[in-house]
């Protein structure tokens, strides 16, 4: 008998503590979010579900005064629903319908919302000067802010501190944007990470210096999470370089040089890019100064100097296809190359060396974002700044959008099939002078952010603009500023349900 009642208590207990385990937001949490996936334990019984959200606060005699906010019915047991405000203290519950009657209330559970430092309204803000017309619903990923934003410029979460990760005033984060499983991936001036929508880190770059062979690998830039479960990081790796002799070595001097017995060499700066395996093993690498010539990394900037850094900063992966893209700003560079054999297929961009290697000559300059499109053309955003010797009659002093058809051969070019200039109004500079991306949206549109010309907007194939916002910062003096961001990342809303509750 005795046997039997511990096994009933167990069994009531294990029942218990797997229905709680199923209730989000548990009692006392605290959340940097105000869109919200609630979930609790379903009922075979019922049909609908009515979820209650209640704002609360306490007297200083210790009465609790509440308001209702709102209430969303579904029929499932997982509902979204966004609190209104920040730093604030709510409490819900759910009542269980079959048909329009009551069968069953649960108790009240109480959670607040975390003071958001990033996107505090009275320090930064997100201006809208062209409201939505399309994707209403989608939200998007501003890293200079840490935030997520719904189209009216609202904040509806920002990435927390976390221990190792964003803690220490690390300032640096970047690419903040959501992975195809629904995580989220960014950089800092430390590492790479991917955590869950709660701020959990799931996987952290192993940043051992692996691939650079020295002690870090100084990730900067992009990571990715690919859809086969690796991830890829862009790197970078220092080595010396034997200076060629038609370079007048009076311009280094103050700079990394040394004189070996076959002349003088300098050191050069190498960007690489790194594939792990989910346990952070290294199974692929690539390495710039590999694949360029001499004649690429010892190119004349505007100042008569030599600048032997090419500045990569984007790249895109096609297992599938097999073909790997890195972005090289300084010399206005596309380089296309094979995975995993990492031979040079192709070079798009400025050709200052007319040695007949590289195609598109006068098409982009510094350009930033690379990646493939749907209809299988080569998507960039051309900030439009030489750095070189460029001669382009294309250069306006405007930024572009830019989809390149690629030359089925050598004899052919890249093909200009799509532009659009980013003088859209005079309330942002028209010519961005870094940062800057480009997103395909599902329905063909381009999500595009013009780095530090602080403006994101939305342009359609017919060149109208469907969203149009600037980001700012307010000075001390308070007086609004630009606030320029690198990148710019879309959830669009049929995968919001997949950010909040993962594999679900």
């Amino acid at each position: 008998m005795k046997i039997i009642i511990v096994l009933v208590v167990f069994l009531m207990s294990f029942t218990c503590s797997s229905l709680v385990a199923q209730v989000f937001p548990h009692d006392g949490d605290a959340l940097h979010y105000r869109l919200i996936g609630f979930s609790f334990p379903k009922q075979e019984k019922a049909t609908r579900y009515t979820l209650e959200i209640f704002e609360y606060h306490t007297e200083k005699d210790g009465s609790t005064e509440t308001k209702k906010l709102l209430e969303k019915t579904d029929t499932i047991n997982r509902i979204i629903a966004t609190v209104p405000s920040f730093d604030k203290k709510y409490m819900w519950r759910v009542k269980y319908l079959k048909k329009n009657r009551v069968i069953h209330t649960t108790r009240y559970y109480y959670f607040s919302t975390k003071p958001n430092p990033f996107s505090d309204t009275s320090v930064t803000r997100v201006v809208i000067l062209d409201s939505a017309s399309l994707y209403k619903d989608m939200l998007v990923f501003f890293d200079n802010t840490r935030t997520l934003y719904d189209m009216n410029g609202q904040a509806v979460w920002f990435l927390p501190e976390i221990a190792g990760a964003t803690n220490n005033q690390i300032t640096g984060i970047r690419d903040l944007k959501m992975t195809g499983e629904g995580t989220i991936t960014f950089l800092t001036d430390n590492n790479v990470f991917e955590i869950d929508y709660h701020g959990n880190v799931l996987w952290r770059g192993p940043n051992d210096g692996t691939v650079s062979g020295d002690s870090i690998e100084r990730y900067h830039h992009q990571f990715d999470k690919l859809p086969d479960g690796h991830y890829m990081a862009a790197g970078i790796s220092f080595a010396m370089r034997k200076i060629p002799d038609y370079v007048d070595t009076n311009v280094y001097k103050g700079r990394n040089t040394e004189i070996r017995n076959d002349g003088p060499y300098t050191l050069i700066n190498c960007g690489t890019l790194i594939e792990y395996d989910s346990t952070g093993k290294v199974v692929w690498s690539w390495n710039t100064c590999d694949h360029l010539a001499d004649a690429d990394i010892f190119t004349p900037g505007g100042d008569n100097q030599i600048h032997p850094a090419t500045h990569m900063n984007g790249f895109w992966l096609d297992k599938e296809k097999g073909i790997v893209y890195t972005s090289h700003r300084n010399i206005s560079r596309i380089i296309k190359a094979e995975y995993p054999s990492g031979k040079t297929i192709a070079h798009y961009g400025e050709d200052y060396t007319h040695d007949g290697r590289i195609l598109g000559d006068g098409l982009f300059y510094s350009q930033h974002n690379c990646r493939l499109g749907k209809d299988g053309n080569l998507y960039l955003f051309n900030n439009n700044v030489r750095l070189r010797s460029a001669k382009g009659e294309d250069h306006t002093g405007v930024s572009t959008v830019l989809i390149l058809k690629e030359p089925e051969n050598r004899q052919q070019q890249p093909e200009k099939v799509w532009k659009f200039a980013c003088n859209i109004d005079a309330q942002a500079k028209p010519l961005s002078v870094g940062g800057g991306g480009v997103q395909e949206l599902s329905g063909g549109e381009l999500l595009v952010c013009m780095g530090a010309s602080h403006r994101n907007f939305i342009v359609t194939r017919d060149k109208k603009i469907a969203w149009n916002v600037l980001s700012e910062i307010k000075t001390q003096e308070g007086a609004w500023m630009p606030s320029g961001g690198y990148r710019v990342s879309a959830v669009e809303a049929k995968d919001i349900r997949k950010l909040l509750f993962p594999g679900k």
